[in-house]
């Protein structure tokens, strides 16, 4: 069985996974295998509200590289998630509620990957960024970045013409390079906090959700949405009480 229908099939069972749980009807939405660049998958829904086109995309150079594992086991529950949201209405984005559904149908409940993407075209380079981690690019983008461009990483950090660099693919196939060791992976284990006990602020309340955030290498729009779902704030003081506490709370 090729990777592609095993993928596939995986899509298959978690629709009906999260159709039972959830109550949605999954009979009308598209799979397809078109998704290029970097990103892993993408749920979506196109046309008029009266009858909209629901579909999943997935990468097959991912499916089909190094990237394949990855897709498999964490960027479909990541996916389905975002159409069990689509079709119920009650969230949208990677809030707490998308969170807790990737997490019940299997994923990690993370809001991005960090998989090897080797592009079909030109040569494939990677960055070190500004604190440390690292970032593929394409040829065209590297191109872009050594003309003076730069770019924010949504898990921190910035890439810019004085970063190292790498080529790690030419024309799809990987080039032999120093091997790094994989990150160990933390399952999450209890969920954010949802409502205050005894005399706990929502500052309180916000500083604990950024510390399981870190722990569980999330990003902290999580932690903004946990404050506007689950303690009612506005999306702008949600924000505010995280970026003003982030720094400040180490895991």
């Amino acid at each position: 069985m090729s990777n592609i229908q095993t993928v596939r099939d995986a899509v298959a069972d978690c629709l009906a996974k999260a159709e039972k749980m959830y109550g949605v009807d999954m009979s009308k939405v598209q799979v397809r295998f078109d998704l290029k660049g970097q990103a892993a998958g993408m749920a979506g829904a196109k046309g008029l509200r009266s009858q909209p086109t629901y579909y999943l995309r997935f990468n097959t150079t991912m499916i089909n590289g190094e990237g394949y594992a990855h897709v498999l086991n964490d960027t479909v529950p990541h996916e389905v998630a975002h159409m069990v949201g689509f079709l119920n209405g009650r969230w949208g984005g990677h809030s707490s509620q998308w969170r807790n559904a990737c997490i019940a149908l299997g994923g990690s409940g993370k809001t991005y990957h960090s998989e090897e993407v080797v592009y079909a075209k030109g040569k494939t380079y990677e960055y070190t960024c500004t604190q440390g981690t690292q970032q593929r690019f394409s040829e065209q983008r590297h191109n872009k970045i050594q003309r003076g461009t730069s770019y924010s990483l949504k898990r921190g950090g910035t890439i810019n013409n004085l970063c190292e660099y790498q080529v790690v693919g030419i024309s799809g196939r990987p080039v032999n390079t120093t091997p790094k060791p994989a990150a160990p992976v933390q399952a999450p284990t209890q969920p954010l906090p949802t409502k205050a006990t005894g005399n706990q602020s929502k500052a309180d309340l916000i500083r604990a959700a950024i510390l399981r955030c870190k722990t569980l290498d999330f990003d902290r729009d999580v932690a903004v949405a946990y404050g506007v779902e689950d303690l009612g704030m506005s999306r702008t003081l949600a924000r505010t009480y995280v970026n003003n506490n982030w720094d400040k709370v180490t895991a």
